[in-house]
């Protein structure tokens, strides 16, 4: 009896031994987050509402969320991404000014190139979201516009290490651009009652891609690490013009980015550092 007591008690230790051998080793895939605010100088032209390009200033936030895939650890990547705009802007003589809110919303996916000790290219495609309302009070007839596309575009994000004061210090630069796919533009002149109250809604949907939407968002930053997590500083910039109905629409948009990015684990303390089977994708 006191055998069958003894082997039964060692199998039960070497069970949870196992067990917690397994869970040790087990990846945890972490999510990559980042917060990001921008102070953005704006260029507008929007026929539909005004045939001058009217220049402002405006604040932005930005929130994303990066992370392995479970069967592609360390090779391949998804990423979601929200953002949003709210700027001024006034014509050149300053006797009228346009309002801009705007929101767009990102997912997509990149693949893990490590061509260089330090050097990790992300080279991908994303699909995206982007809705915004401009207004315009002096035009008394159309005092609103609204911006509405879905992309399907290319992604790229080149990032270098390297150390300096006993720190990894990161540059890091992204490019963006849509391929093809849909826009909402009106006629000119008809109105958004006429559209909506009439059904009319023909000849505003248009296919888009290199041939009617030109788009770029490139951006430059460095990422700067301290105890509980990485700062960064950094500039970008969105360059879109798109045509249809015979109107031609134009928006720069030039960023000073200041954020922070943290793993959803947080270890404090240089010497306290997370387990090798934690993971995140900025390894």
């Amino acid at each position: 009896m006191k055998r069958i007591l003894f082997l039964f008690s060692w199998l039960c230790f070497s069970i949870l031994t196992l067990s917690g051998q397994t869970d040790s080793v087990r990846p945890y895939l972490l999510t990559t987050s980042t917060e990001n605010v921008s102070l953005t100088a704006i260029d507008l032209l929007d026929p539909y509402l005004s045939p001058l390009v009217y220049t402002g200033v405006g604040v932005g936030y930005q929130h994303s969320d990066m992370k392995y895939f479970k069967r592609h650890i360390g090779k391949m990547s998804h990423e979601s991404r929200f953002s949003i705009l709210a700027a001024n802007t006034y014509n050149p003589q300053y006797s009228s000014s346009m309002n801009y809110v705007g929101g767009q919303y990102q997912w997509g996916m990149h693949y893990h190139f490590r061509p260089l000790d330090g050097l990790r290219l992300l080279v991908g495609g994303n699909t995206g979201l982007l809705m915004a309302v401009k207004s315009n009070e002096r035009n008394v007839n159309n005092p609103v516009n609204v911006d509405a596309a879905l992309d399907l575009g290319f992604s790229g994000i080149a990032n270098y290490d390297f150390s300096l004061w006993r720190k990894k210090f990161t540059v890091s630069f992204q490019l963006e651009f849509p391929l093809l796919g849909m826009m909402y533009i009106p006629m000119q002149g008809a109105s958004y009652y006429e559209m909506f109250t009439g059904g009319d809604l023909s000849n505003t949907l248009h296919f888009s891609s290199l041939h009617n939407r030109l788009a770029r968002t490139s951006g430059l930053k460095l990422e700067i690490p301290t105890k509980n997590s990485t700062w960064h500083i950094g500039v970008s910039t969105t360059k879109l013009k798109y045509e249809a109905n015979d109107m031609f629409f134009k928006q720069n948009n030039y960023n000073f980015n200041v954020g922070y990015t943290y793993d959803l684990y947080i270890f404090r303390g240089r010497k306290n550092l997370p387990p090798h089977n934690f993971i995140s994708v900025k390894q």
